[in-house]
């Protein structure tokens, strides 16, 4: 059940401020919040709040000069030593409430300011504050606020901006994303058209020399790593052959129109090799335990042949276990290939979550996260309502 905290700031305005923890009581409340304590002793404030049996929720660390239209002083620059004595202020009020969290307001910015400045004043007070914080026990908290409230905040809806170019990280990943796409869709067929026949041919030739051969190459693909088998496939194909596109995609040019013109080809197959390995592993065994059941003795039985028992009947109830490997994958792929993106230099999101990993952007890498927990999240719904098509067996209310 979610719990409410009375803002005691802002509700029960006709009753003087130590009346309002009465007033709230009354009404149910077990927890309470304000924005600032620091007009009343600490000790008076916790007596009122235990007199009343409430909890402090949430307040806030000194903004700077309210009065004036300060909103905070964490994004600052030149004000670094004034919000480190507004922390400790604010820490020692913490301690004597028994409080386990502070919020630390970031402060105002006007447009012709350099916000890359700011920011990096925010990030450095915002982990003096928190290395402070933790030696007690409590979580600093930041809120973002939109500018229709209070207009210039610093932390507004422009923290999804990037920290590196002040791009959105929505356009960033948007423009980013056709070529994980392609990437993703491109390799999963191709390791579909490579695991899936040689599974099966390996279970229907147990102990033969194409099931050795099949095995064989289902451990190398397991076995090799994806940096090194991308290098190998360049090295071999582009550097000494010559006929294979080397990495990366020239400015300008689509991932379709790419695609087309044949550079990704050597990506595809780094991916396809690692992962038709484990496809075949599985569809071979799967394969091998479906061919042992009961509904395949009594298609013999009628008798069908083997071929169409293999294909229709065996293969069918086989494929279960690999639809719900490939949404996993699939989704897995969708939100950044990062090895193979990087090392063919393709500008996909994968990359794009490396490269913010490296400048600290942390916004650019929570919405890389995000989008991968997405595509994960869609394609198992999609893999549970395709097992009612793929396995007769399997039937829904």
């Amino acid at each position: 059940m979610p719990k409410f905290a009375a803002n005691l700031t802002m509700m029960y305005q006709e009753h003087d401020f130590f009346e309002r923890f009465a007033a709230a009581a009354r009404d149910g409340f077990k927890g309470v919040e304000f924005l600032f304590p620091y007009a009343y002793p600490a000790a008076e404030l916790k007596a009122r709040l235990a007199a009343h049996g409430l909890t402090l929720a949430l307040f806030n660390a000194p903004p700077g000069d309210w009065d004036a239209g300060e909103r905070g002083l964490a994004s600052l620059p030149g004000r670094e030593d004034e919000f480190r004595k507004s922390i400790d202020t604010a820490l020692d009020y913490a301690r004597a409430f028994g409080n386990d969290r502070l919020h630390v307001m970031a402060g105002l910015i006007k447009p012709a300011q350099d916000r890359a400045r700011h920011r990096a004043s925010y990030v450095q007070n915002l982990a003096y504050a928190a290395a402070q914080a933790s030696t007690l026990g409590i979580t600093v908290v930041i809120e973002p606020i939109n500018t229709r409230d209070i207009p210039g905040f610093f932390l507004n809806r422009q923290v999804y901006y990037s920290w590196s170019n002040f791009v959105p990280v929505k356009q960033q990943i948007f423009g980013r994303l056709p070529v994980t796409i392609v990437l993703a869709i491109g390799a999963g067929i191709l390791w579909l058209l490579i695991g899936i026949p040689v599974g099966v041919i390996s279970a229907i030739r147990r102990r033969s020399l194409a099931d050795r051969a099949g095995m064989l190459f289902a451990l190398f693909g397991v076995s090799a790593p994806v940096f090194w088998l991308a290098y190998v496939l360049l090295y071999v194909f582009w550097f000494k052959l010559h006929i294979a596109p080397g990495s990366g995609i020239p400015i300008g040019e689509s991932a379709l129109s790419a695609a087309l013109h044949g550079r990704f080809i050597l990506p595809w197959f780094t991916l396809a090799l690692t992962y038709s390995a484990f496809y075949a592993r599985i569809i071979r065994s799967s394969l091998i335990e479906t061919m042992h059941e009961d509904f395949i003795r009594t298609a013999r039985a009628k008798g069908l042949t083997e071929r169409r028992i293999i294909l229709r009947h065996g293969v069918r109830v086989a494929v279960t276990p690999v639809v719900t490997l490939l949404g996993i994958d699939l989704g897995y792929l969708l939100g950044g290939a990062i090895i193979v993106e990087n090392v063919f230099n393709l500008q996909g999101v994968g990359q794009l979550g490396v490269q913010a990993l490296f400048t600290n952007d942390f916004p650019a890498v929570m919405g890389v996260t995000v989008l991968a927990t997405l595509f994960i999240t869609v394609a198992n719904l999609v893999v549970d309502v395709l097992y009612a098509f793929i396995d007769p067996r399997v039937r829904y209310a």
